[in-house]
């Protein structure tokens, strides 16, 4: 007998099984790391593209006011000088409130004049003081005791509060 003819013939039973590579762990980690950072990266974008669209433009107190008293002298127009004395003051108290950090709209007249007579940083105001106590009491007396004034008086008290707001505004950024 021949031995080779005795030996059994064997056959796969399964196919290969390919094996995989071993993994990079270094690739992978930067890969994580390069998409946190455009993540970040997009974070940031986003949110400051967001703050940059909320931002509004400061119109300066000075020309608010100006505007107003413009749009107040409609009252004149229409003989409503207690109508006026309302808004004036109004716009006036608002104006010093913006530009020097006073709060004047929850203070009567005598107290905001106190404010400014005693706190040396308000010189500024202090030097108008006597014009501003002036208007400041004919638009109470309007407004509390219904007392209203000339047209001629109420054109000039206008045109002392333009000068006031004129010779009290900030000055221009460049």
């Amino acid at each position: 007998m021949n031995p080779a003819a005795q030996t059994p013939v064997l056959h796969d039973v399964y196919a290969p099984v390919p094996v995989a590579a071993p993994m990079n762990w270094l690739l992978v980690l930067a890969g994580i790391a390069v998409f946190l950072l455009v993540v970040i990266a997009a974070f940031f974008l986003i949110k400051k593209m967001r703050t940059r669209k909320k931002i509004i433009p400061q119109i300066p107190p000075h020309e608010v006011a100006l505007s107003q008293l413009t749009l107040a002298r409609e009252y004149i127009e229409r003989g409503d000088m207690l109508g006026y004395a309302g808004r004036v003051s109004e716009i006036l108290r608002v104006y010093i409130e913006q530009r020097f950090a006073i709060q004047t709209t929850r203070q009567t007249t005598r107290e905001f004049l106190e404010i400014i007579t005693r706190k040396s940083e308000h010189a500024l105001l202090f030097a108008h003081r006597e014009n501003l106590a002036c208007c400041l009491e004919l638009f109470d007396l309007a407004k509390y005791a219904h007392k209203s004034s000339s047209r001629e008086s109420m054109e000039t008290i206008d045109e002392e509060i333009r000068i006031f707001i004129n010779a009290t505004k900030m000055a221009e950024e460049v």
